[in-house]
């Protein structure tokens, strides 16, 4: 399509044809015109100059045209050419304006009076100013540095370097919001004394900077080993894990680095073809040793693809196989805890479902994993769920252990007593996978625990009993020292029989306080060499006292001596007949037996070789089991509902104690028989007869301490009808003072009697001690109610001469006086 004409092209050429239409015509015209005006003229010559002057009339008028023509082309013309100029003109203003937006530079342009001319946009972006908060220098200069000390050192800095341009200089400015930027200034000289500023926000380039410097640190730093190298090969660089790990290889190819260096070959061909390796291999360290190395290899490419080189990162994984080495053991030698750990063991998924049981686990319960085939298993019992399902829930939120004391059934019905201690397992983010479970079984722990309980009980009233028996023996030894004083001055016979019943009915009591106290604390036995006979008849009747059952004796008549204790040894006895008892509920008979037996060399293992007593007490009762007789001797072992399992443990420790041993023999449905062996006393011994009592007669002052008055007032009573004197005093203390007194004035002292235990001071064990550290020869004797003590049954181990025990006769402490002071 052809481009149009102008407008003044138009109008010159529809000029032109007017000119060159109306000349001609206008020409004609004023001939036609002057013709006829010529028949009016008086003159021709008249006719001809008006012809000649309208020619050159009409040839000034075309000469007229013709200049205005060219002079009108002339003027249009410029007036194109002025308005492509202003066109071109505003393009390239529009042009410099959109470059002067569009370069991220903040722009000012100041003229001669320092008055802002141009703001460009990035300029109000970088700062918030425009060129109406800033009209002049000055107001920029205050808002851009409202420090004034740094608002003079900026202009000082600007003056040194205003004269050369394009130096850039670094300032801190206040942005209109106040913030603070650092800036980048360049200045230039522009045409009619104006100026130039640049400024550019340095915070982009800054963290560009920054994260590259990061970026080379973390690479410089990094725990992997990291190395570069160009296309031939040659290695140009490393970081210090790198020179840690492999030493300083210059340019050497990394290849050489592997252990086999086929291998490094094969690497680099494939990252020189454009790809990338990561796998496990085998490197040398500096030192030469072998290392295991996680390699991952990459090619480095540049804009056209072209590869330049490669790079490297080598973890060592050296530590880690070996610890993965050193799992494996672990857990082998894990699962062998657990296979032989004793208590069952169960391992649950998130689901309650289990995942491992060990081997205990089946022989206690009785499932196996194939049982249950990926489901729960069911041995919790009903009134349990609860409490265990909320725990269960308690650990997953908490993640504490949880430890309890539960009930779980078996695979064939049976209930057990559980103590349950889990802990959860975690995955490798930390969250819970499951829970791992140990299953004590405490079923029998529990029911030594019930008797332990029955046993403290049992202890409990124990010492209730040794305290009443004790308290009990004191005023008994009033009563029965009393009551043998009176007897001794009585005249009256019928009053002398009431008397001795009254003493015979003490020495039941006395007998029956020494039980107590055995009971209650058990101890070394007191020792009298004495016959067995008629102590065992007297026993066993005492002992079935009340019962349906019948009692047959076969007692030797030449039944050897022992040396006993006739309290620790009636507790053996009744122990085995009230056992006989109960096994017999709907009534029965007990044969006692009792007979010389030699033990030779080598026959019973647990007894020595020498002479002993066997008693036999068998009754006829349901029995016992063969699986109880291995345990009927344990403490707290009992088949009876209501039976504290101390019993029997008790007689066996008393006949131990004797140097004896008990033995036991049954079978159910046909009775039990107890044997005990006692040893006989060394030698022929032979038992005197009870001499005439004869009166004891001496003198001298005899020094007493105990804390009960009534027994101190019944000892001075019997000391005195021997011809003695005495002092008494209360408590330990005051019978060491009261010695150093009586030695210290020249009052001999022919006997000192000290009770044993004296509530809240000084006893007899101590005071004999410094006793002692007085007057080493000075008979001591000690007396109290507690027969199971050792120093009653062994008084000279304490420093004392003779023990008394509680209650005593006159007869009792005139024989002991009479032995050791003589007349």
């Amino acid at each position: 399509m052809k481009k149009a004409w102008p407008l003044y092209r138009i109008l010159l050429f529809v000029s032109f044809a007017i000119v060159a239409i109306a000349f001609p015509a206008a020409l004609i015209m004023a001939h036609n015109t002057l013709r006829s005006v010529a028949r009016y003229l008086p003159d021709p010559l008249i006719l001809n100059r008006l012809s000649y002057v309208v020619d050159l009339l009409f040839i000034l008028i075309l000469i007229i045209s013709l200049v205005m023509g060219v002079l009108f082309i002339h003027i249009q013309g410029l007036k194109d050419i002025e308005k492509r100029l202003r066109e071109s003109l505003r393009q390239e203003k529009d042009l410099l304006k959109s470059l002067l937006e569009t370069i991220p530079l903040g722009i000012m342009v100041w003229d001669q009076d320092n008055r802002l001319l141009y703001a460009s946009r990035n300029f109000t972006e970088i700062t918030g100013y425009d060129s109406t908060d800033t009209p002049s220098l000055r107001d920029w200069e205050i808002k851009a540095y409202p420090d004034p000390v740094y608002r003079e050192s900026v202009s000082e800095t600007l003056k040194k370097t205003t004269a050369v341009s394009d130096i850039p200089n670094e300032f801190k400015i206040t942005c209109k919001t106040g913030n603070l930027k650092d800036v980048e200034f360049r200045t230039a000289f522009l045409a009619g004394s104006r100026w130039l500023f640049t400024l550019s926000d340095m915070a982009d380039r800054k963290t560009g900077e920054e994260h590259l410097h990061y970026f080379k640190t973390a690479v410089e730093y990094s725990s992997d080993a990291i190395g570069m190298s160009d296309p031939n090969g040659n290695h140009w660089y490393q970081n210090k894990t790198f020179d840690e790990l492999f030493g300083d290889i210059g340019k050497d190819p990394p290849a050489s680095l592997y252990k086999n260096e086929t291998t490094g070959r094969q690497i680099f061909k494939t990252i020189m073809d454009g790809g990338q390796w990561s796998g496990e291999v085998e490197m040398r360290g500096k030192d030469g040793a072998v290392l295991s190395i996680l390699l991952r290899a990459y090619s480095i490419k540049d804009a056209n693809g072209r590869v330049t080189g490669l790079v490297g990162a080598h973890t060592d994984i050296t530590r880690q196989k070996t610890a993965e080495i050193a799992l494996r053991k672990n857990e082998q030698l894990m699962r062998a805890i657990l296979d032989a750990n004793p208590d069952p063991m169960v391992m649950y998924d998130r689901a309650g479902i289990p995942q491992f049981m060990n081997p205990a686990f089946t022989e206690v319960f009785g499932w196996t994993l194939e049982d249950l085939q990926g489901g729960r298993i069911p041995f919790v019992p009903e009134d349990q769920k609860a409490h265990t399902f909320e725990k269960i829930k308690e650990i997953y939120v908490h993640g504490k252990p949880l430890r309890m004391n539960t009930r779980r059934y078996t695979k064939d019905n049976r209930t057990l007593d559980i103590f349950l201690s889990a802990a959860v397992t975690k995955d490798d983010t930390g969250l819970p996978a499951g829970m791992v479970v140990n299953l004590s079984d405490i079923t029998q722990r529990k029911a030594l625990e019930a008797q332990y309980e029955q046993a403290q009980k049992m202890e409990s009233l124990g010492t209730l009993a040794g305290g009443i028996a004790h308290d009990f023996n004191n005023l008994l030894s009033g009563i029965y020292g009393y009551l043998d004083l009176a007897q001794k001055k009585n005249k009256d016979p019928k009053i002398s029989d009431y008397l001795t019943r009254a003493l015979n009915s003490s020495e039941r009591a006395k007998n029956l306080t020494r039980q107590l106290l055995t009971f209650s604390k058990g101890g070394e036995p007191v020792k009298k060499i004495e016959p067995l006979t008629p102590f065992l008849q007297e026993t066993t009747q005492f002992a079935l006292s009340g019962s349906n059952v019948s009692c047959s004796f076969n007692i030797a008549p030449d039944l050897w001596t022992c040396d006993y204790d006739k309290n620790q040894m009636g507790q053996v006895i009744e122990n085995i007949v009230i056992n006989a008892v109960h096994a017999m509920p709907s009534g029965g008979s007990i044969d006692v037996t009792a007979m010389n037996v030699t033990i030779p060399e080598n026959i019973l293992s647990s007894l020595k070789p020498g002479r002993y007593v066997k008693i036999s007490i068998t009754d006829t009762g349901t029995g016992i089991p063969e699986r109880y007789l291995s345990r009927i001797f344990d403490p707290f072992f009992t088949t009876k509902q209501k039976g504290s399992g101390l019993g029997l443990a008790t007689s066996y420790s008393i006949v131990k104690r004797h140097g004896g041993i008990i033995e036991v023999e049954s079978e159910p449905g046909r009775g039990t028989c107890f044997h005990a062996f006692i040893p006989a006393a060394a030698g022929p011994v032979t038992i005197e007869q009870a001499a005439p009592e004869k009166r004891y007669k001496s003198s001298g002052l005899i020094l007493i301490m105990d804390d009960e008055e009534m027994i101190t007032e019944m000892l001075t009573a019997m000391l005195e009808s021997m011809g003695f004197t005495t002092s008494i005093t209360r408590n330990g203390r005051q019978a060491v003072e009261a010695f150093k007194t009586l030695m210290d004035q020249n009052l001999p002292v022919r006997a000192i009697i000290l009770d044993l235990t004296v509530p809240g001071a000084m006893g007899g064990k101590e005071t004999v001690r410094e006793i002692r550290k007085i007057n080493a020869e000075v008979p001591v004797f000690v007396a109290s109610g507690y027969s199971e003590d050792a120093a009653i049954a062994n008084p000279e181990d304490f420093g004392f001469t003779a023990a008394l025990e509680k209650p005593f006769s006159i007869l009792d402490l005139s024989q002991m006086l009479e032995k050791h002071l003589g007349v």
